[in-house]
């Protein structure tokens, strides 16, 4: 059963952040260490500037190999969360995707 909505502070809760390697991403990620959240950090490209930044925070930082337009790739990351961490309690779905005048797929920000 969700959870129901609550505006109580993220303190021992996980967080899930898509897009979290920089930018907005890195930006929510870093948000949520500092306010007590146990963050989540998923991209498809290199996150350990935005790990370092969530550990600096003194926070524990999961990065996922995540790309948010592929269900294995989606499921891979479920899976991992689940057995290190073993639930999410927030997520923030900040993933972009650029779909070109080609048609052709662009990931990042």
């Amino acid at each position: 059963m969700p959870t129901p909505p609550t505006q109580a502070p993220p303190v021992g809760r996980v967080a899930l952040v898509t897009g979290a390697a920089h930018g907005i991403g890195q930006a929510i990620a870093v948000g949520l260490a500092e306010q007590g959240a146990t963050v989540v950090l998923g991209d498809i490209v290199d996150m350990r500037k935005s790990e370092d930044r969530v550990v600096a925070a003194d926070q524990t930082a999961l990065a996922a190999k995540l790309d948010t337009s592929h269900p294995s790739s989606i499921e891979a990351a479920r899976q991992q969360v689940s057995d290190e961490l073993g639930h999410v309690d927030i997520l923030v779905n900040n993933a972009g995707q650029t779909i070109t005048a080609n048609g052709g797929n662009t990931f990042g920000l």
